[in-house]
């Protein structure tokens, strides 16, 4: 194998290991209100602000076709809230999680049943947060994890829960995903692979080239004898060796 067949097998083969491998993070950012606190309602409502990171490659833990359960355990997963000047901040890892549930016209879910849901939760041994979105009409086409930012429509509520009786509670003004847009810069799996499989092409090609248009250098070179053509040449005196 030539080096430029083991050039394009190496870089073909790399663009497909990536394309196997994509998985990234999926961040929301949001801010909102908080109208109950430890001690009960609050006089004065306090803003609240965060976001939330997990990996796009999950499995769905539940089969059903109407709910998909995901569960994040990379340290990279976070959920983040800052109340005022406290953080409040749960990582995946042996006991930190971050759990997203997608419900696409659910029986269990609304009024009657039927209706969209998104939730995301985040737990560790010393604290709890997230919150659950009510959606109708549609939002959702699967229970997939979504790759647009659903809108604030319909019933929903955020919280955290310190244990003890610490808990905070509210509604969002804002939820966004920031991540969803694809990047014009960086390729589709689908590119990638389709890149990787042509660089194999492109050398496989110029191997056979290479076979092909030997015999027929050897053949030209055997055609007439060298001598023969120094000879003709010296007689012309227009050659150049």
């Amino acid at each position: 194998m030539n080096r430029f067949l083991k050039q394009s097998v190496a870089a073909a083969a790399t663009l497909l290991l990536a394309s196997a491998a994509h998985a990234s993070l999926v961040t929301y950012e949001f801010s909102g209100i908080l109208t109950i606190g430890p001690m009960g309602d609050l006089a004065v409502p306090q803003d609240f602000s965060g976001h939330i990171s997990f990996h796009d490659g999950l499995r769905d833990r539940d089969s059903s076709d109407t709910h998909g359960q995901f569960v994040d355990h990379r340290r990279s997963a976070l959920f983040a809230t800052r109340i005022g000047d406290q953080d409040f901040i749960v990582r995946g890892g042996r006991t930190g999680e971050i759990d997203v549930d997608i419900f696409d016209n659910d029986p269990t879910v609304g009024v009657g049943g039927g209706d969209d849901g998104l939730g995301i939760f985040a737990t560790n041994p010393f604290l709890s947060m997230g919150f659950f979105q009510l959606y109708d009409p549609d939002v959702f086409h699967n229970a997939r994890i979504p790759s647009i930012t659903p809108p604030l429509s319909g019933l929903g509520g955020f919280f955290i829960d310190e244990g003890a009786g610490g808990i905070f509670s509210g509604w969002f003004d804002t939820f966004k995903c920031t991540t969803c847009a694809p990047a014009t810069s960086v390729p589709e799996p689908g590119t990638l692979m389709l890149s990787g499989i042509g660089l194999l092409m492109l050398g496989y090609a110029a191997q056979r080239r290479r076979k092909v248009s030997k015999p027929l250098r050897n053949a030209a070179a055997h055609s007439v004898p060298r001598d023969t053509t120094r000879s003709l040449c010296a007689a012309k005196s227009a050659c150049a060796f």
